[in-house]
């Protein structure tokens, strides 16, 4: 038997797509001499120990890092079993988990970790669910001591770390300065994984939710002032102080018109007045943007945006206003897309043909990828000049979103929690939290220094500018 904590990390639902990527990173980040700082142990866990053993036989032949790193015992336990997962949990300083849909086959993961304080990290999309998990066992988790962090994936580390160092930055060089607003703004290249496709399709959307509030007493229904673009704007921030406290109505709504807001076509300045779309993700990312402003106090007046550029960064800016043409082309065959997966019967049936769970991009397709997000983020205007004090962070990751990008930013991120725990900034009220919030500027130096797969990091400041200067400040765009 292993004794308590023996474990650094154990990758629940390690025969999963994604989990596979995940585990290739960390047999790579094993094989480094100084990234991590020493060796660490990995378990996998899941539902088949037929099918765990093999998977570990497969990463360890021939491969001696790998054959350090992985523990002598595989933890066998689907979502449902409960006891199972709390031995998970005893055992574990950090369950990485790969099992989605994550509200149909995790909650129980979170509740083993939050009882037994193992610190938790996932990259579910799933927002409604981070929410169910933080009201349920928000007291549980700030007795045990554990850190609960989702959304630690491409959805949204780039978007969350990247306006996090903008605003930073921002601070350090005019700490007067008033911030505004942030604008993100992404370029990636790969494709989606079936599971993903299929997790989107699932997701509830609550109309009734959406668009009318309960009174306190909830006796009645009102219309509300601003209603929500798939979900409350507020609902990953802590539950009694921030969500449910009628002082923060005014944010909230606030943040609803700037979801929606940000569903128009924009042109942007910087790119010589090139064109963007929303993010197709901003709906999801957007909510932990929220929640990281409040958090970290970016400003009582922030607001924010989060933008595709279907051209990437330089032909959008080489395209100038051109760039409608195939922006409002790439809009209108996404909202066809998902007009097509989202009807009865015949979406899910297109969605099991094409691309059915368990299915996924191919390694040489996620390889050729490409991830980059660039933030802005901009004080509020000085005086008659017009002038401003601007903040800028851009990340480029090598590989594709859904797989190169997403196991990168998790595995990191549950490195922060063992390697880097005594500097991480101070533990939130409850333990949960966003990916900025958790790991701050810990995990911006972990993906600088990594030697697993570079990650371009660059972070610039401006003071005094135009408001509408016609420029990217970031080498090579």
């Amino acid at each position: 038997m292993m004794s308590k904590k023996e474990v650094d990390i154990t990758v629940y639902g390690a025969t999963s797509f994604v989990a596979k990527h995940v585990i290739r990173y960390l047999v790579e980040a094993a094989a480094q001499k100084d990234h991590p700082p020493k060796s660490f142990v990995v378990a996998l866990g899941g539902r088949s120990k037929t099918k765990l053993e093999a998977l570990q036989k497969k990463f360890a032949a021939g491969n001696e890092a790998a054959t350090k790193m992985f523990a002598p015992i595989v933890f066998v336990a689907d979502g449902n079993d409960l006891e199972g997962l709390k031995k998970i949990a005893q055992k574990s300083k950090v369950v990485l988990n790969c099992a989605g849909p994550y509200s149909k086959y995790s909650s129980n993961v979170v509740a083993a970790c939050a009882e037994h304080g193992a610190d938790y990290v996932d990259f579910t999309g799933e927002t409604n669910w981070v929410a169910e998990m933080r009201l349920k066992y928000s007291a549980m988790a700030k007795k045990s001591g554990a850190r609960i962090v989702s959304l630690c994936g491409y959805d949204s580390i780039p978007s969350d770390l990247a306006l996090f160092a903008a605003v930073q930055a921002l601070r350090g060089k005019a700490p007067n300065a008033k911030i505004e607003s942030g604008t993100i703004y992404h370029q990636a290249m790969g494709g989606a994984n079936g599971g993903t496709i299929h997790t989107a399709l699932d997701m509830p959307v609550d109309l009734k939710r959406d668009v009318f509030k309960t009174t306190t007493a909830g006796t009645k229904q009102t219309l509300r002032k601003v209603p929500f673009l798939m979900g409350d704007p507020l609902q990953l921030t802590h539950p009694q102080t921030v969500r449910h406290n009628p002082d923060f109505e005014a944010t909230r709504n606030r943040y609803a018109l700037s979801e929606w807001l940000n569903q128009l076509l924009n042109f942007h300045s910087e790119f010589s007045y090139g064109v963007s779309i929303p993010m197709f993700m901003s709906p999801i990312n957007m909510k932990v943007l929220h929640a990281s402003s409040i958090a970290l106090k970016y400003g009582p007046n922030f607001k924010v945006r989060e933008r595709f550029l279907p051209c990437g960064f330089v032909w959008t800016r080489v395209l100038g206003i051109m760039g409608f043409i195939p922006a409002i082309c790439m809009q209108l065959v996404l909202f066809a897309t998902i007009a097509l997966l989202k009807m009865p019967y015949l979406g899910k049936a297109i969605a099991d043909f094409l691309t059915p769970p368990g299915s996924g991009v191919p390694d040489s397709i996620s390889a050729l990828g490409t991830t980059a997000v660039y933030a802005t983020v901009t004080s509020d205007v000085k005086d008659l000049s017009g002038k401003v004090d601007r903040g800028y962070a851009y990340l480029s990751f090598k590989g594709d979103a859904g797989n190169w990008t997403t196991a990168q930013c998790i595995c990191e991120s549950a490195f922060c929690l063992i390697f880097d725990k005594d500097s991480l900034p101070k533990r939130s009220e409850d333990g949960f939290g966003t990916p900025a919030e958790i790991f701050g500027d810990v995990l911006i130096k972990r993906f600088k220094e990594t030697k697993v797969r570079p990650v371009d990091v660059q972070i610039n400041v401006r003071t005094d500018v135009n408001k509408n200067e016609m420029k990217v400040y970031i080498n090579d765009m």
